[in-house]
């Protein structure tokens, strides 16, 4: 495993209690990273882009801020015909701008730019059950996550953002990142 060094000094898979194992599924060919519009959990996008460089798979950002009520941010069933085959399951830069996320599209670029085989995915709903099927549909040996989410307020609850919701969802391993770069593996409250 790469010893590479993050901000808070560890390797990107490992967490404050020592290494945190990760993708030894064979199955498993992607980094799953949940990230926000404009650069918010832009720490995780930084860990997400270490561990797929380390592991040599691709790493998809998660738009957290993508699922609306109003409108789903991809074409559905109900869209021009055509359209819905214009994207696929993993979204591209170009994708990204043309589905009018441009600040996800920079963020895939510069993951691409460090080394890393990047897409972006706009899910159509909110919560750690989307987050957890798009991560099971796409085999992440890892879905990395901000610390916020691992002790979630009133609103994330009401919301379904949780980590714990998440692990309940999947066997992966959740890492949760901090907003200095210490990474460190979800554990639920009463676990050891």
């Amino acid at each position: 495993m790469d010893t590479r060094e993050t901000p808070a000094g560890r390797s990107p898979s490992e967490g404050a209690a020592g290494r945190v194992e990760i993708g030894r599924d064979p199955a498993a060919r992607s980094v799953v990273a949940y990230v926000g519009e404009d650069g918010r959990y832009a720490e995780v996008a930084d860990a997400g882009v270490d561990v797929a460089r380390e592991r040599g798979v691709p790493l998809i950002l998660f738009d957290a801020d993508a699922a609306s009520l109003l409108a789903s941010p991809l074409p559905t069933e109900w869209s021009a015909e055509g359209e819905r085959q214009l994207f696929g399951d993993r979204l591209s830069p170009e994708d990204l701008v043309r589905a009018g996320r441009a600040s996800l599209a920079r963020s895939v670029q510069n993951a691409r730019r460090s080394g890393v085989d990047a897409f972006g995915w706009l899910p159509s709903s909110a919560g750690s059950a989307s987050l957890a099927d798009y991560a099971l549909s796409e085999h992440a040996m890892v879905v990395l996550v901000p610390e916020d989410l691992e002790h979630p307020d009133l609103a994330d609850r009401l919301t379904g953002r949780t980590a714990s919701g998440v692990t309940e969802a999947i066997a992966t391993p959740v890492l949760v990142v901090s907003t200095d770069g210490d990474v460190h593996e979800f554990r639920a409250r009463g676990t050891a």
